[in-house]
């Protein structure tokens, strides 16, 4: 999970939240519960108005564009967010 700023050429900018999620790991046996987790993740993302984006290796890019103002505060309802998924689903 991280933040980044995006600069245009302009001079405009904006800022977003990004998080990388791993469906499965490289290499070795799938694991269907923590794939379980996973999804029911990304659904959340989702719903929260996150862009989902596949990427290399089972990897989902979720980003959203965040005003600077609202930053700390998207990223700690997410950070929560995400903690309680994996707990819920342990």
């Amino acid at each position: 999970m991280g933040v980044g700023v995006r600069i245009e050429a302009s001079g405009n900018h904006s800022f977003f939240i990004e998080i990388l999620v791993y469906l499965y790991p490289a290499s070795g046996s799938l694991d269907l519960k923590a794939l379980g987790k996973c999804v029911a993740l990304l659904k959340e993302l989702d719903e929260r108005g996150y862009f989902l984006a596949c990427q290399d290796e089972g990897c989902v890019s979720c980003e959203k564009t965040v005003p600077a103002e609202k930053l700390a505060e998207e990223y700690a309802a997410v950070k929560s967010l995400t903690e309680a998924v994996i707990l819920r689903l342990a």
